[in-house]
């Protein structure tokens, strides 16, 4: 959670197409998928997921 104070300018962190969630962020072998309204600084964390073939 740290890591997505910065955020925009966070690495690791994609935009999603065609998913319920708008990013996500990639540490290690896992995906923290989220929201963001960048207007008023409010990251909204959705899922914690171990990647596999089912994450996305």
């Amino acid at each position: 959670m740290d890591t997505l104070q910065n955020f925009p300018n966070v690495k690791n962190v994609r935009s999603l197409l065609n998913h319920q969630c708008q990013y996500r962020l990639r540490i290690g072998n896992y995906r923290v998928l989220f929201d963001a309204d960048t207007d008023v600084k409010i990251v909204d964390i959705q899922q914690v997921k171990k990647k596999n073939e089912n994450t996305y």
